[in-house]
């Protein structure tokens, strides 16, 4: 499964670090392929298969994930209730709004982690976490590992 070697590669690009014989590019080659092995997950779910509601509550979210602080804007973007946003994102994406918004954040963090001028504060900012702490214990469950460690081994 897609899933067991994402984190097969997030595993070696850790022990790699922790031998501290990681070179620059196999770091990278690492990175890159587990890329490769998220995005075609990513769209291999069309949205067409989904109800317009959720497709429009994703666009929303999508397009804003470093603003929307609520379920509540969420839901309005996709002129439903928060319940009934909550059963759609549960029955179509086996998720809930604020987990799949916390994917995303995750997903543009990990990019953002590449560049060493940001500290892990700001990269929080930058995605609208409440806090440096909210952020590293989501990324932490997202990705399996805190968002240090994984800066050490790009």
């Amino acid at each position: 499964a897609p899933i067991d070697q994402i984190h097969g590669l997030i595993l070696r690009m850790y022990e790699c670090a922790q031998r501290g014989d990681v070179e620059h590019l196999e770091g990278f080659s690492l990175f890159y392929q587990m890329l490769s092995l998220l995005l075609p997950c990513m769209e291999s779910n069309p949205m067409q298969s989904l109800p317009e509601t959720l497709q429009t509550a994703i666009a929303f979210i999508e397009a804003n994930y470093t603003t929307v602080t609520s379920v509540r804007e969420i839901a309005t973007a996709g002129f439903v209730s928060e319940s009934r946003l909550y059963h759609l994102f549960k029955e179509h994406l086996n998720t809930s709004p604020i987990s799949y918004l916390n994917y995303i954040r995750i997903y543009a963090a990990m990019e953002l982690l590449a560049n060493p001028d940001l500290s892990i504060q700001q990269i929080a900012d930058q995605l609208n976490f409440h806090s440096e702490y909210y952020f590293r214990k989501t990324f932490q469950k997202v990705t399996g590992e805190l968002p240090s460690k994984l800066r050490k081994m790009l």
